[in-house]
This record gives structure tokens, C-alpha cells and sequence, in this order.
């Protein structure tokens, strides 16, 4: 079985043939064994025997791509996807859901062995596996000559069209492929990353779970946009529910996908959505979890875990949602973020909530900390920190302030195992764990400790 799976930039170092793949770990490699080194391999699969061709050797561990699949592991099954060997989107559609959600427990567990947790609770995983996306944003670029829209290949910034993508409602593909068939028409260039030139870089969609409105999002190289009024005229006569199209603009080279200015070009910049039954009015650069129904779970687990404790931080709260969501449990919510445009989006729905006893506080998120825990009394905080973790001397000082609960959520579990370690080793007991499997389809996890000060 040929199967050219997730190839990352590098050439061939060598060919390991009949690798068996023993089992999966942290960011969705599977795992096997040559002559007692880890071969590390994307796509695939505990029960898989691969020949695997070699692309990084360091020190002690390969990493590798498949080859070939020799025999594959009883379970795998065939994605229902055109371009899952290619696009970067999905990882794991070649495994049943059921077998996701184990290796994901795994995965957490093999983090957490050496800190002892009281309650290690079961991973949710939701009901809706497929089209649960919220937004996305798809790069822009050319395919002999023509526009094209899609995702990015893995490990790299070549686009990927596909025809529809699983993870994402079906008016998504049909907005991304509605623009692309004006750019056509009316002879809109698409951006090409290497020249630093042309138009049109992305296409955003995002989606209300409240009434299934849209947002549209076209990132452009600069403030011109051809023939703007038009395409928002196609979009509106064939996507009745859009309630807003922006023009974002974006003139720097790199990854970044927004820039910091912005046109309306039809509605609103701000779209309404809502947690638990309460409302959130969204500016659409503001963070907002990506999977409902799974958010929605999580927030009420972490409301779960707030315990008789009434004084709360929210920090890196982004536009306040877990912090407002939580607000009626507590008596006092400080929601601390340094975004400028999420402190305004929180203001806006502490407000839209009637949550008076939620105060704002915008700036570095480790100095404000820092400066309330030494004025104020607090009983509860809630970290939701970027991908990098909390940094050690935040930690230290909440180890120092002796906080009776910390509320840990995660997206990068292995960070948070770090953070942690050092929370245990300062005094805190670890009370539960639960995993949340926000992006279905892929290797990424939600992760939530809840800790507790005993000294």
C-alpha cells in the first residue's frame, strides 16, 4: 500500500523497512523501534508495520515518514478525504474516533505519570466529529496561473485545494470557492508569498452557533481590493445569513495572517455567539473557541472546580468568556489580558451579562497578576495560557501568594506537565484531570488541572 503520508520538508536519509508501530505519543507520531531506537512516523498507527523513509536523525531518536505500508493495523480505515495524505488540515482520519480518544488518554496519562492527581476523569469527546469548526481562514495563492484556495500542506506553506473539508461546515468551502470564482472574473490576483505581491492572502469564514450567521474575512495585501462592492453583492445574493464582510489588511511579509487595519465593507466586524446560554458579541480578530459543543463542556467543568472559593482571576482571558461565563459563581472576577481588542470585546460582554462584579484589566498578564495578588484577596485562578505555558516566575509568585486553587487549562498538555511539576513541587496537590478533545480528527488536546494549595 502506497501511502506518501504528511512528507515534512527533508530528504531521504535512509529507508527503515517493517517498522512496527507500538503506539502513539505526544503530537500524534506513532511509535516504533529499529534495533532499539525510537523511530517517530506521522500517519500512523499502533498495529501499522511500515517501511519508513528517514528525514531527521538527531542524537538518540528518527523521525520519519511512510514509505509503505506493509501490513496495516487491524483497525485502520480509509478517510473519506481526497487530499488527507497531503493537506496539513486532519491527522488522524485513518483511525477510528473511538481509537482518537483512547490514544489521547494515552497521551495525557504518559505526561502526568510523575505527578500523582486524586481523580484522573475520563476524556470528552463530544458528539459531532465532523463539520465542527467554527472558523478558519484559507490561504490564497496560485495554481498554474489560476486563483486557488485550501489549507496548507503539512510542514509547509504549499496550498492544498480540496473540494470539502471535513472538519468544516459545507458553506465554508462554498464561501472560500465563491471568492475564488470572483477573483477569476473580475481578474483579482492572488498573493504570492514569495514575490511579496499581489492581493488577495486569505479568506476567513466564521459561524454563530446561535443562529448560523456569517462572517467573512478577506485579507488582502493592501487597501485595495477591486471591485469590493461587487463581491460583496455575489457573497449576500448567495449567502443570505452573512452579517458581516471585512476587508483586513495585511502588507508585511511572514506567517501572520491578519494585519492591523481593516475596511467594512458590509455589516458588522462583530459577530454574536454564546457559551452555556450566554451571550458573547465577538469582534472577529478576538480569540473564541473553535468547537462548541466541547467548549461549552469545558467551561462547565472548570465552573465545576471552582469550589467555595468567591475571588477569582480569568488570566489570559482574551474577550473574558470563562471569566463572565463563571462570574455568577463567584463574587469577584479579575480578567487579565494584554490584547487591547479582547479588553474591549470583554468590556463590551461584562456589560452584555450584566456581570458587575467583573472588572477588566489590560496589560502584561504575569505583571498584573502579580501587582493583584499583592493587594487583593484571592481564592481561585484560572490559567489559559498560550501554547508556551506560564512563565516560571509567574509560577513562583503564585507558589509564594499560596493561592488555594489554580484552575490549569491547556492546549499543549506536555507544557502544562511542566508547569505543574513545579506547582507540586512549591506545595499544590493536584486534585483532577480531565482531557477535552476540542479539534477532533487531529492530535491536538485540551487539557484542565485543577490544583489545590496544601502546603
Amino acid at each position: 500500500m502506497e501511502a506518501p503520508f504528511f512528507a515534512p520538508e527533508g530528504k531521504n536519509l535512509k529507508t527503515i523497512t517493517n517498522l512496527k508501530i507500538e503506539k502513539i505519543v505526544n503530537r500524534g507520531h506513532g511509535l516504533g523501534f529499529a534495533d532499539s531506537r525510537p523511530v517517530f512516523v506521522s500517519g500512523t498507527m499502533p498495529g501499522d508495520v511500515v517501511d519508513v523513509s528517514i528525514t531527521q536523525e538527531r542524537k538518540t531518536v528518527s523521525f520519519g515518514t511512510i514509505e509503505r505500508i506493509v501490513t496495516p493495523a487491524p483497525q485502520r480505515q480509509q478517510p473519506d478525504c481526497e487530499v488527507f495524505e497531503t493537506c496539513g488540515g486532519c491527522n488522524w482520519l485513518h483511525m477510528p474516533y473511538a481509537t482518537q480518544l483512547y490514544w489521547m488518554q494515552e497521551i495525557v496519562d504518559e505526561l502526568f505519570r510523575h505527578l500523582p492527581i486524586e481523580k484522573s476523569l475520563p476524556i470528552y469527546g463530544g458528539e459531532a466529529i465532523h463539520s465542527y469548526r467554527n472558523k478558519s481562514y484559507f490561504p490564497v495563492g496560485s495554481e498554474a496561473g489560476v486563483p486557488v484556495a485550501g489549507l496548507f500542506a503539512a510542514q509547509s506553506h504549499t496550498i492544498v485545494p480540496h473540494k470539502k473539508c471535513l472538519l468544516l461546515p459545507p458553506e465554508f468551502d462554498a464561501i472560500a470557492q465563491a471568492v475564488i470564482t470572483f477573483m477569476k472574473a473580475a481578474d483579482v490576483k492572488p498573493y504570492d508569498e514569495k514575490k511579496h505581491a499581489g492581493c488577495i492572502r486569505h479568506i476567513g469564514v466564521r459561524r454563530s452557533s446561535v443562529d448560523a450567521s456569517l462572517q467573512v474575512i478577506v485579507v488582502t495585501h493592501s487597501g485595495k481590493l477591486p471591485f469590493s462592492r461587487q463581491l460583496v453583492r455575489v457573497l449576500l445574493e448567495q449567502f443570505p445569513t452573512i452579517k458581516g464582510v471585512v476587508q483586513n489588511i495585511n502588507a508585511e511579509a511572514g506567517n501572520r495572517i491578519l494585519g492591523n487595519r481593516e475596511k467594512i465593507l458590509f455589516g458588522s466586524a462583530y459577530l454574536d455567539d454564546a457559551i452555556g446560554g450566554k451571550p458573547f458579541h465577538l469582534h472577529y480578530r478576538s480569540f473564541f473557541q473553535v468547537n462548541h459543543n466541547v467548549a461549552e463542556e469545558l467551561y462547565g467543568h472548570v465552573k465545576s472546580q471552582l469550589g467555595s472559593g468567591k475571588n477569582l482571576v480569568d488570566a489570559y482571558a482574551g474577550a473574558g468568556t470563562i471569566g463572565i461565563f463563571c462570574a455568577d459563581a463567584s463574587r469577584k472576577v479579575y480578567c487579565l489580558e494584554n490584547n487591547a481588542q479582547a479588553c474591549d470585546d470583554a468590556r463590551k460582554n461584562r456589560i452584555l451579562n450584566n456581570a458587575e462584579n467583573v472588572e477588566i484589566l489590560q496589560g502584561d498578564v504575569e505583571e498584573t497578576m502579580s501587582r493583584l495578588l499583592s493587594e487583593h484577596p484571592v481564592d481561585t485562578v484560572i490559567f489559559d495560557p498560550p501554547r508556551k505555558g506560564v512563565d516560571a516566575e509567574s509560577l513562583q509568585k503564585l507558589i509564594q501568594a499560596r493561592i488555594p486553587r489554580i484552575i490549569y487549562v491547556s492546549c499543549d498538555p506536555a507544557t502544562q506537565a511542566r508547569d505543574c511539576a513545579i506547582l507540586a513541587k512549591g506545595g499544590y496537590h493536584l486534585v483532577t484531570a480531565k482531557a477535552f478533545d476540542m479539534f477532533p480528527q487531529t492530535y491536538h488536546i485540551e487539557h484542565v488541572v485543577t490544583l489545590q494549595w496544601h502546603g
